[in-house]
């Protein structure tokens, strides 16, 4: 036997603690999940079909159908942007009077009145080209521009009602 002495040394040992790869590797699942939506929704952004209006509606028709009449809502379109610009003036017309000391009532009710008439003419706009798309829809068209228009209604209640809430709160 030998008189030889071990000595032994409280070194740390120099590898990583095994906690830190678990940590590590449920960072990376919860990055590449955080990642993988972002990508999502990104790619439904610019690749999804989100058209509105009566563009939404004709995605829903027959291929065969879609082009003639995404052609006239787009021109029916193309008819309402000077309207949606008018009203857009006439608003900012009623605010900056809204904004002007002193006050004057009846400017601010002859303003409120032009935006009014120009939302009534931009709504009857919208409503002739309604009713000119249904007159070149089929029945069985008609059916489904119904249903598209109950749906499209549902969406706006609940955003209302959503906008009711938190009027409420």
């Amino acid at each position: 036997m030998s008189n030889e002495t071990q000595v032994e040394t409280n070194t740390p040992r120099r590898g990583t603690p095994r906690w830190l790869y678990g940590a590590l590797i449920v960072s990376l699942g919860l990055n590449l999940l955080v990642l993988g939506g972002a990508a999502s929704a990104f790619w439904k952004h610019r690749h999804g079909h989100h058209e509105r209006g009566l563009l939404g509606f004709v995605r829903e028709l027959p291929a065969d159908r879609q082009t003639a009449l995404r052609d006239f809502v787009k021109t029916e379109r193309a008819k309402l942007k000077p309207m949606r610009d008018e009203v857009q003036s006439a608003w900012s017309e009623s605010n900056a009077v809204l904004g002007t000391e002193p006050f004057d009532t009846d400017k601010m009710k002859a303003a409120l009145g032009r935006m009014n008439d120009a939302e009534a003419r931009m709504r009857t706009a919208i409503s002739d080209a309604i009713a000119q798309t249904a007159a070149q829809l089929t029945p069985q068209e008609r059916t489904t521009f119904k249903a598209w228009r109950e749906r499209a209604k549902e969406r706006r209640y609940r955003k209302w009602q959503r906008e009711s809430d938190d009027d409420n709160r």
